[in-house]
């Protein structure tokens, strides 16, 4: 029986030199090369990109395609891909992320189960050279296991039916994009499947700025999930939540230095309290402008309660406010 034909949709702005890791693990892949395409949309990037894909179209071994369009964002730019996809199957990952050789046919077998709308693996991290990259991996901040589901747009695919049945991802959305598109799935009545050998390796924001920015961002796509979903998400308790974390990292750090002859690694001993507060002040700062400053939603909400969602949100905020991570 011939394999389903599968689309691989990358979105990229201004990381051309991550892309070329990411199209070379995707060339060689052990699905068979004429059941499969990949798709790169290029959002506006000026870094050379497109000298990239014009290289990357001439030696590609199966059909490789590439779409530009002015930057507007991840969901505009994914939208672009599927619609202009052939495939049956339709998989997502980023242009910072490097795939393993099995993972389209391992994305691909997870479907052999009925009534599946998504299938997803696992996201690993990337040999971690800078103290940010080392920080993120200790702290877990690329965390898969998002409020109900561990399938997040890096490691992810769905049937084209259910993408066209969901409607597309929302446009409106910066950030959260993919949780927004799997709690729609939800709702739609479809379930996921989780494959952990279906794997692909994630490199981790290299400098602070890039740290801060992600946070900011995630902070924003938080809040708008409130917006839309108007029972669950609560940003406005995490509005006191991180706050009171910021100054308990500031009032313990006395503590780290006078401990400090005990400790091994000191640099990172020193830096990882700090750089908790600015993830901490920069995911405040995105929920804030989303929440007052940001325009309302405009689109369809959901003012049910939705009880595959809230009630583990819930306790995964209880839990954060426990621990170190957020």
């Amino acid at each position: 029986m011939e394999e389903p034909f599968a689309s691989v949709v990358i979105c990229t702005y201004n990381r051309g030199e991550m892309l070329k890791e990411c199209l070379d693990s995707l060339l060689y892949q052990t699905y068979p090369k004429d059941r499969y395409e990949i798709i790169v949309v290029n959002d506006g990037s000026t870094d050379g990109t497109e000298e990239i894909l014009v290289e990357y179209q001439k030696k590609a071994s199966c059909k490789f395609r590439w779409f530009a369009q002015e930057n507007k964002g991840l969901s505009v730019a994914r939208n672009t891909g599927i619609k202009n996809s052939e495939g049956e199957i339709i998989c997502f990952t980023d242009d910072d992320c490097i795939a393993d050789k099995d993972w389209i046919i391992e994305l691909v077998n997870g479907y052999k189960d009925n009534g599946l709308g998504s299938v997803g693996g696992k996201i690993r991290a990337y040999d971690a050279y800078t103290l940010i990259e080392r920080y993120i991996n200790e702290r877990k901040l690329l965390n898969q296991e998002r409020f109900f589901t561990p399938l997040v747009g890096a490691n992810t695919s769905y049937t084209r039916d259910i993408i066209v049945k969901t409607g597309f991802f929302d446009e409106s959305f910066m950030s959260c994009e993919d949780v927004d598109f799997a709690i729609r799935v939800k709702i739609q009545g479809f379930e996921s499947k989780y494959n952990p050998k279906a794997i692909v390796y994630h490199k981790h924001r290299a400098t602070l700025k890039g740290l801060m920015k992600q946070q900011y961002n995630y902070g924003r796509g938080y809040a708008r999930l409130h917006k839309k979903y108007t029972k669950d998400f609560l940003p406005r308790y995490n509005l006191v939540l991180i706050p009171l974390k910021i100054i308990h990292r500031i009032f313990a750090y006395p503590v780290r230095i006078v401990s400090l002859p005990f400790v091994d690694d000191k640099r990172y001993y020193l830096a990882e309290p700090l750089l908790d507060i600015m993830i901490f002040i920069s995911h405040f700062l995105g929920i804030v402008k989303e929440t007052f400053f940001a325009e309302p939603y405009r689109g369809e909400k959901y003012s049910d309660k939705l009880d595959f969602l809230g009630e583990q949100s819930v306790k995964r905020i209880l839990r954060m406010a426990k621990s170190k991570i957020f």
